[in-house]
């Protein structure tokens, strides 16, 4: 059996590190939007707390934006199996939102894998396709 030369082992671990530190991205990803999903169910239930005290909605301090307040598209598979049923192969921000997820989760999943997803973004409007 051959040895490796130094330049092969370069290439092995170059790899082996590539997939290590995608897969670690996507999982931090993952650790990310619970995080961020449990932040929004606990402050939905400070707002149902300040409405119940003062009998007002709690006013949100966000800036307004074009989110209907759609969920997040749960995942790159899913994003695949949407882009796969669209006409043209291609979803842009009407179909993200009839599909009942938002385009800014779309193209969150989209730039986090630009080997799998090619995208574009115009403000509030956008679209996402497989490449």
């Amino acid at each position: 059996m051959a040895t490796k030369t130094a330049q092969e082992k370069i290439a092995e671990i170059r790899a082996n590190a590539a997939a290590e530190i995608a897969r670690l991205m996507e999982e931090a990803l993952a650790e990310l939007h619970d995080k961020r999903k449990a932040a929004e169910a606990t402050l939905q239930g400070i707002n149902e707390a300040i409405e119940e005290l003062t009998g007002k909605p709690a006013r949100s301090k966000r800036g307004g934006g074009a989110s209907k307040g759609l969920p997040d598209v749960p995942s790159a598979a899913a994003l695949k199996s949407l882009i796969n049923k669209a006409e043209g192969k291609k979803l842009t921000r009407k179909g993200i939102n009839a599909a009942g997820y938002s385009l800014k989760s779309a193209l969150e999943l989209a730039k986090g894998d630009k080997e799998t997803f090619g995208f574009k973004q115009n403000k509030a409007q956008g679209e996402v396709w497989l490449k």
